[in-house]
């Protein structure tokens, strides 16, 4: 499954106060800057620069998903499907954007491109295990309470795509310091519960009439 990023979820990192050269990337020139990313042909090869502001976005995102995940044990309204789509929603934009940031670091020709690919695959092999744990605390919920709304069947059968990616994401030898095996286990197990509960729910209805008409 193929995420779009959303380049209006992206927020440059704001300086501190006193700081004696703050960043001066807005909206629109980071636009400009991924938009050349991602051509077929560009110019100009990646910045040390840029990679850290997206670095630095990355950050961002990763704590409010860190959050939310925390938060699955504890929270009521977490267990609703809008707070389902919602978590996904962040967590699909963050994978998302791991790919952007993966080629951008690819195509940098700097000294600090070893230090920053650390950096990077760190923070997203932090954000997996509590990530794929918060979902599993939601379709555990699911399956006990066996409330579903109508169409859950489709939005159930996108995630065990979602997580089919993510298994094969996971098990990249670049993921081995997380324990990367017993993630993938884990997601994996996830995959078959949300399998049975696709089995239980019902589909949207289909809007064509089927009819067939005398001759």
């Amino acid at each position: 499954m193929t995420y779009q990023f959303p380049v209006t979820a992206w927020r440059p990192r704001k300086a501190s106060a006193g700081s004696p050269n703050p960043s001066t990337i807005n909206q629109a020139e980071f636009v400009a800057t991924l938009a050349e990313a991602l051509a077929p042909r560009r110019r100009r090869r990646p910045t040390a620069g840029t990679t850290l502001e997206m670095l630095a976005q990355l950050e961002f995102q990763a704590r409010e998903i860190l959050e939310l995940a925390g938060e699955s044990n504890t929270v009521a309204p977490f267990r609703t499907f809008t707070a389902y789509r919602m978590f996904r929603s962040r967590l699909s934009d963050f994978q998302a954007f791991c790919g952007i940031i993966e080629t951008q670091l690819a195509g940098l020709a700097s000294r600090r491109r070893r230090e920053l690919q650390e950096r990077f695959y760190a923070l997203w092999g932090a954000v997996l295990k509590p990530a794929v744990r918060g979902l599993g605390v939601f379709f555990a919920t699911i399956a006990r309470d066996g409330v579903m709304p109508l169409g859950a069947r489709e939005m159930l059968e996108e995630e065990m795509l979602a997580l089919e990616v993510l298994a094969n994401t996971v098990s990249d030898p670049r993921f081995e310091t997380i324990n990367h095996d017993e993630l993938v286990a884990e997601i994996q197990t996830l995959i078959k519960a949300v399998g049975r509960l696709a089995d239980r729910a019902s589909s949207l209805p289909e809007l064509v009439d089927r009819r067939v008409r005398a001759a």
